[in-house]
């Protein structure tokens, strides 16, 4: 009896004497739009079909089948993001790959929520051709195959002996190929949400170096002054022990201050900005950005860090930004738990630093497990988060040649894992080639 593989590999699908054109909806209710996308993808081999409104689009779906839609998303009466929802309810098109194209919604809300409405890609104005054209043959090509292999099964259909082998053939085959879509579109939702994600740390790390650096000189400032009147006041003056008090907590402010620094310069993803760093001054950091939260919430956090534990070469700044991430979800994990705590672990194993992270907060169910580090997935209520976090962590990590884990049990808590090399092999590399 022949395996799933060598049935599969056994159909042959004669894609290229398949005189197929596809057709492509493209939806736009200006008309010279619709030429210029005509324009940029007259070499692909298809049929063009075009729809100057929402409505006029959702009647061509229902009456003929399209390989891609690409709509704009501001319309009259209806926008593209309502076409596209309603598309999705009908069973003939939920499944119709949908590109959306705009020049007026470039902000990262418009383009999430593109995505989530269930489009493959939101691209922006102006078009780059080669992108666009890159994206759309993809999922000609898809459609293509597709066809090609509907139409070698409706073929075999003619020996009877063969009819119930090619129908199940045509179903393992439809399978697979629905498969390919998912995975593609998961692809792409991933590289746009890196890239959401990238514009917002970068617009971050650029606001908080701008307020630090102005809330720096008049800190020290102050501090000066404190400190001169500590030593002009004497130690049997009542008012000494309060200048103490206010000299304490300044110093503090200049160091959350000097942290905000260290942090905004984890946009910068430059070779040369790793550096050999103590995990432990890293995670020291990261606890005095969130000190006040944990005092705040009566959490006790404690720090374990192995005395044999060594340097490692990291980028400081995005390590640091993971590390407030996995703190980040742990405190909210514990908002419902008596006697809250996060025990943070850091020692060696072998040729890497190991970093665990662990609460005994709710817990995450077992069917979300496996779906944490997914973009866009998140647990949390509207507006708490955008689930991005864990995504863009474990990138990281993984771009630094690491780790990120999970374990978790409702109920009992999670434990997050980080593995990170003590050298980074990648990082050396690029540094000796600009040397």
């Amino acid at each position: 009896m022949m395996s799933d593989r060598e049935s599969l590999s056994s159909l042959q699908f004669p894609v290229s004497s398949f005189s197929f054109r596809p057709k492509v909806l493209l939806v736009d209710d200006r008309p010279e739009n619709l030429i210029a996308l005509e324009r940029l993808l007259e070499d692909l081999n298809v049929t063009f079909v075009r729809a100057t409104s929402g409505n006029e689009a959702l009647i061509q779906v229902l009456q003929d089948d399209f390989a891609i839609a690409l709509i704009d998303v501001q319309m009259p009466e209806m926008d593209g993001f309502e076409t596209v929802e309603l598309m999705r309810q009908d069973k003939k098109t939920m499944h119709l790959p949908v590109i959306f194209v705009s020049a007026v919604y470039k902000d990262d809300y418009h383009q999430i929520k593109g995505i989530e409405t269930g489009a493959v890609d939101f691209i922006t104005k102006p078009v780059v051709p080669q992108i666009l054209r890159g994206k759309v043959k993809v999922f000609l090509d898809l459609y293509r195959n597709k066809m090609a292999m509907e139409e070698e099964i409706r073929a075999r259909k003619q020996s009877e002996a063969a009819l119930k082998a090619s129908e199940i053939e045509l179903k393992r085959l439809n399978e697979t190929l629905e498969e390919r879509v998912r995975k593609r579109t998961r692809d792409l939702v991933a590289s746009q949400a890196q890239l959401i994600q990238a514009e917002k740390l970068s617009a971050l790390g650029t606001v908080t170096a701008g307020i630090a650096h102005e809330l720096n000189n008049p800190i020290m400032g102050i501090l000066n002054y404190v400190q001169y009147c500590v030593g002009k006041t004497s130690e049997d003056d009542r008012r000494h022990a309060i200048l103490q008090d206010a000299e304490r907590e300044t110093k503090r402010c200049a160091d959350i201050i000097r942290n905000l620094l260290t942090f905004s310069r984890f946009e910068k993803q430059e070779a040369e900005l790793y550096e050999k760093e103590h995990v432990q001054t890293v995670f020291e950091r990261v606890l005095s950005l969130l000190s006040f939260r944990i005092e705040s919430e009566k959490v006790v956090a404690t720090l374990d860090i192995d005395s044999s534990t060594p340097e490692i070469m990291i980028n400081v700044g995005t390590v640091q930004q993971v590390l407030l991430n996995l703190m980040g979800n742990a405190l909210d994990a514990l908002k419902e738990t008596e006697n809250p705590e996060i025990r943070i672990r850091v020692y060696p194993d072998r040729e890497s630093v190991r970093v665990t992270v662990e609460d005994n907060g709710c817990g995450i169910p077992a069917e979300h497990l496996n779906r944490i580090f997914d973009p866009f997935f998140t647990t949390k209520p509207a507006g708490k988060g955008t689930g991005l976090g864990l995504s863009v962590s474990r990138s990281i990590i993984t771009a630094h040649g690491g780790e990120l884990t999970c374990d978790s049990e409702e109920g009992k808590g999670t434990r997050f894992t980080v593995v990170l090399p003590v050298g980074n092999s990648k990082c050396e590399s690029v540094m000796r080639d600009s040397a």
